[in-house]
């Protein structure tokens, strides 16, 4: 039996039990009637899971969470739990199949057969009667295609495992074309919907209640969840290899919530030395000033980071490719180092998109987007993503966004990053592939002193980027011979690339660092940060790649001078 599932069936097992009691006749599993109790988050974590089967006594309790759990046809109702009803494993004669090591245990075979068409089998409730020996038997076939897990394993680990583990074995673009989403539990659209509403109705005054206090799923205000936020934020933390995700108005918007969630006074954050002009500004004139220290170490220098980091480090930030001049940090050494002493990496993929690079599959614990670059593609929408744990999401989303910033993204910008991850591998595949070209037709020419393209052989980093980038990227810096006017006046003279800062578009686009993007740095702080006055950043786009270089040719011959 081939499986293409794409929403996972759980069979709760909801009777008043003692819990001990189906520990110990169940291996490690629990009823849901004991998970289920005031300021228990299973509710929230499980909203909008898929098809539920219930086994639930008739009893009110029972009723109100098949209720509650029924999001689409495909699920029993409470009234015919009948049709799962099974003895207890103490009345089938002491046989039983149960894997001691939760791994995988099947309940209810015949409805595991019946259901496995279209629906992945998460499962829970592990006793098997006897006379269903047979039906158990049957379900070896479709051990290789599928694997199951207890409800306590789930509730534990439910988003390391991405919902649903048939993910795993879905290649990056399916995901972000078709993960979380399913047109018919929508009438059909093939489009997600847009949800544009501030604010949500609730059933009853109870039913608000247990929202607020985190015991039943559901939204209630967009600056702390939305449908079509929620869609995005699982379709970026299934991309990022991670397990949630929150979406946040701006890419500053994201990397602030962040550090105010988790940094207070008397901590550190030890930050790379190069980085994006505006978070270089929040570090020295926001953070500094509520008493954190800030401390720039060059993080491509191990040792140095190991000499710099303490234990009143809470946070190692950086960008990688940095921005502007492309250097390069090796995320899995420095998420080992911080992690050491106990702090967090937090590491801005901007430049790489989980589509070349996947910083928490390396070992870091957060990873951060300007979402209006790579993510969105267009050049229309302004955004921010932070993605990691469950827990620190959590935090990130109640505090960082919520209390602190109120970042919160609008929901139709969520939908136009939606609509850019559709095509988002392969963009960067073309982003990448023109501007290996451009960088190497700048490495021949002679008004050009210096070239940084981590896909250059050249590059003093090329080794460390084909070891954790998938490719290159679309970034290009390089400074032209004659400094400062020389990269002004070449600028002036292009036609088709524009002069604009951001990058990531569709466009060609290029800017001057130490007058645009990074001019907080005080000029000595941007010596010292390896940013000179003569840099230029080219953010290269989906025009043909003649196209780009014939108008960066045309510019260069009327340089005054060339290099040595």
């Amino acid at each position: 039996m081939d499986l293409v599932a794409h929403k996972p069936l759980i069979i709760f097992q909801t009777a008043r039990q003692n819990a001990q009691a189906v520990i110990g006749l169940a291996g490690d599993q629990i009823t849901l009637h004991h998970l289920i109790k005031p300021g228990d988050s299973i509710l929230k974590r499980l909203h909008n899971i898929g098809a539920v089967l219930l086994q639930a006594d008739a009893h009110e309790n029972g009723q109100r969470i098949a209720n509650f759990f029924l999001v689409d046809n495909r699920g029993i109702a409470a009234d015919r739990a009948g049709l799962l009803q099974q003895a207890h494993p103490a009345q089938a004669g002491g046989w039983r199949q149960v894997d001691r090591r939760g791994e995988f245990l099947i309940g209810h075979a015949r409805i595991l057969l019946e259901g496995a068409d279209d629906l992945l089998i998460f499962g829970v409730h592990a006793s098997i009667l006897a006379d269903n020996a047979n039906i158990w038997n049957s379900c070896d076939r479709l051990r290789k295609h599928l694997r199951l897990y207890s409800l306590y394993y789930i509730v534990n680990r439910i988003f390391e495992l991405e919902l649903c583990v048939m993910d795993k074995i879905k290649g990056f673009s399916t995901r972000a074309i078709h993960h979380g989403y399913d047109c018919h539990d929508n009438e059909g659209a093939l489009t997600p919907p847009l949800h544009l509403t501030s604010t949500f109705a609730f059933e009853s005054a109870e039913a608000g209640a247990e929202m607020f206090a985190g015991e039943r799923p559901g939204h209630f205000y967009t600056r702390i969840s939305n449908p079509t936020l929620d869609l995005l934020e699982q379709r970026m933390a299934t991309l990022e290899g991670a397990e949630a995700a929150v979406s946040a108005a701006s890419g500053m918007g994201a990397i602030t919530a962040v550090m105010w969630s988790f940094l207070k006074p008397g901590d550190e954050i030890i930050a790379d030395k190069t980085l994006y002009g505006c978070t270089y500004a929040f570090l020295q004139h926001g953070l500094s000033k509520f008493g954190i220290k800030v401390t720039h170490v060059d993080l491509s220098d191990l040792e140095a980071l190991a000499d710099a980091i303490s234990e009143q480090t809470q946070m190692v930030f950086f960008e990688t490719p940095a921005n502007p001049n492309m250097r390069l940090v090796d995320i899995q050494s420095v998420s080992e180092i911080a992690r050491s002493v106990g702090a967090r990496t937090v590491v801005d993929n901007t430049y790489s998109t989980p589509a070349l690079c996947r910083p928490i599959e390396l070992g870091a614990d957060i990873t951060v987007h300007s979402a209006t670059k790579y993510l969105g593609g267009h050049g229309d929408l302004i955004a921010g993503i932070a993605v990691g744990s469950t827990d620190d999401m959590e935090q990130v989303r109640l505090y960082g966004i919520k209390d602190m910033t109120g970042a919160a993204l609008a929901p139709f910008n969520a939908m136009l990053i939606l609509r850019g991850l559709k095509t988002l591998s392969l963009r960067m595949e073309r982003h990448s592939q023109s501007a290996l070209e451009v960088a190497k037709f700048l490495e021949t020419r002679k008004e050009v002193s210096r070239i940084f393209y981590p896909g250059l052989e050249s590059h003093p980093q090329h080794a460390l980027a084909r070891r954790q980038m998938a490719a290159p990227g679309g970034m290009i810096a390089f400074e032209l011979a004659d400094g400062f006017k020389a990269g002004t006046d070449m600028m002036n003279r292009l036609r088709m690339i524009k002069r604009a800062v951001s990058l990531g578009d569709a466009e060609t686009l290029i800017q001057h660092p130490a007058s645009m993007t990074h001019s907080a740095y005080p000029p000595e702080a941007r010596l010292e940060h390896g940013i000179s006055d003569g840099l230029v950043r080219l953010s290269v786009g989906l025009e043909d790649v003649a196209d780009i270089i014939g108008d960066l040719e045309a510019t260069m011959p009327l340089q005054k001078t060339v290099a040595a």
